[in-house]
């Protein structure tokens, strides 16, 4: 059963990782329907580190309840990471 299920976003853990159901699909495209959330202690630290890379942002950081909060990049080749902080 998820621990949090909100029509945003629905969340499993499984085993101490992270399983999320995100419905959003408007930034995703033919391919690209998937996104892997790991899991960092500091996200806004995470952000900052790669933006001095300059990867291109593809969802900001966005509390999604509580204090959890999420947010993805796009790597080199197109793909999105996800990352999330739980606390």
């Amino acid at each position: 059963k998820p621990y949090f299920d909100e029509p945003y976003y629905v969340g499993f853990n499984i085993d101490g990782f992270e399983l999320g159901l995100d419905p959003g699909s408007e930034t995703y495209t033919k391919g690209n329907h998937s996104i892997t959330y790991w899991k960092v202690d500091n996200i806004d630290a995470a952000f900052e580190q790669f933006s001095s890379k300059a990867v291109s942002i593809h969802q900001q950081i966005t509390n999604v309840g509580g204090d959890i909060r999420v947010g993805s990049i796009y790597d080199p080749f197109g793909n999105v990471i996800g990352f999330i902080q739980t606390e």
